[in-house]
């Protein structure tokens, strides 16, 4: 497999220890640092974008969040030539995650990926003895100095199974997020508008952390479209003992697969759940706190995303500079395809106009 050592694949012990000696690279403080990396890249991508003319969402915030990810996650430069190299490496690897022939096999889709993780890995195991003890403040060079109960540093391989893994699951369901969420704001005017004032409200212009904590209405449009299109569509669980669920018996080491989409849309937790309502998740209707598991964009329980404040602020500071510059159209009568493997979007990746505002 691509990601085998990645947080979420492990279980129990082993899971616990590196989720703790993660954390402290998503507490407050860091995310606070986060956004002081976000702000300068994000506005440079979106000021590069085309204005007046058609072009595909999809590509560009792909573009946009490599940048990030070699910033934020590796702390590169992202213009640099390394950066470039493992944006190259990266799209390499997530191509294997979606061949229909997952065997390495000279010359095929898979063996290229295969090639493109060692070649990460390789990158890792070279830079992790040069981050120890330093006091950079990426993602990476925080995991090199991240150290467990006992007071001992992960190990090489802990450290690129855990950057290879977060890298794959910020990057990708982040795209597709953002991209989900024009898609809905571009068929809901009003609600682009209501998001739009939010935003003019903020006096700085570049967005600080409690600035971003305080865009409510875009975090209720951020959970509205991950109802309607969770980032992972599918969650795997494997049962650990016997257990009766609503009159089915289900023995242990039973692998089960939930499906975030069916629960989101059920009738019994939400009011009119085929209609975009962000408002569902304000505290007056909280509509997503019915059951504690009828929500589950990010998963649940012991492996709940451990990325998932980070991935609502970056993507409510992206959302920031787009809407306070541009107006999102799409084209009349757009209704487009959805693909849900790998990740859900547009088939044809959203094609979308921005008009300065």
């Amino acid at each position: 497999t691509l990601y085998p050592e990645g947080m979420l694949i492990r279980d129990d012990k082993k899971h616990k220890r590196t989720r703790r000696a993660s954390q402290p690279a998503f507490k407050t403080d860091a995310l606070k640092t986060y956004v002081e990396m976000l702000n300068p890249i994000q506005e440079r991508r979106i000021q590069a974008m085309p204005v007046n003319e058609e072009f595909i969402f999809y590509d560009t915030i792909q573009t946009t969040l490599m940048d990030v990810a070699a910033r934020v996650f590796i702390g590169l430069d992202e213009k640099s030539p390394e950066a470039q190299r493992l944006n190259y490496i990266f799209e390499t690897i997530n191509k294997g995650l979606i061949t229909p022939l997952p065997y390495n096999i000279p010359f095929t889709t898979f063996s290229k990926s295969l090639k493109a993780r060692e070649e990460l890995r390789q990158f890792f195991k070279a830079n992790i003895p040069l981050r120890r003890g330093t006091d950079g403040q990426d993602m990476f060079t925080r995991y090199c100095n991240a150290q467990d109960e006992d007071g001992e540093y992960l190990n090489d391989e802990d450290i690129d199974g855990h950057m290879a893994f977060l890298l794959f699951a910020a990057f990708d369901t982040t795209t597709s997020a953002l991209t989900n969420i024009l898609y809905y704001l571009g068929k809901n005017p009003d609600w682009q508008d209501k998001v739009r004032n939010e935003i003019f409200s903020i006096k700085n212009e570049m967005p600080t952390f409690d600035d971003v904590a305080e865009m409510k209405l875009t975090e209720y449009v951020f959970q509205e479209t991950l109802r309607f299109y969770p980032s992972v569509m599918i969650l795997n669980r494997r049962t650990t003992r016997d257990v009766h669920v609503n009159g089915y018996d289900i023995p242990a080491n039973t692998m089960i697969m939930l499906s975030p989409p069916f629960t989101h849309r059920m009738e019994e937790w939400w009011s009119n759940p085929l209609e975009f309502d962000p408002m569902r998740f304000s505290p007056e209707r909280a509509e997503h706190k019915r059951h504690g598991f009828s929500y589950v964009p990010f998963g649940g329980g012991a492996h709940k995303c451990i990325g998932m404040h980070f991935a609502l602020m970056n993507a409510k500071l992206y959302l920031f500079r787009l809407l306070k510059n541009y107006k999102v159209t799409l084209r009349p009568g757009y209704d487009p395809a959805f693909m849900h493997v790998h990740l859900p979007r547009p088939v044809d990746g959203l094609p979308i106009t921005l008009t300065k505002i």
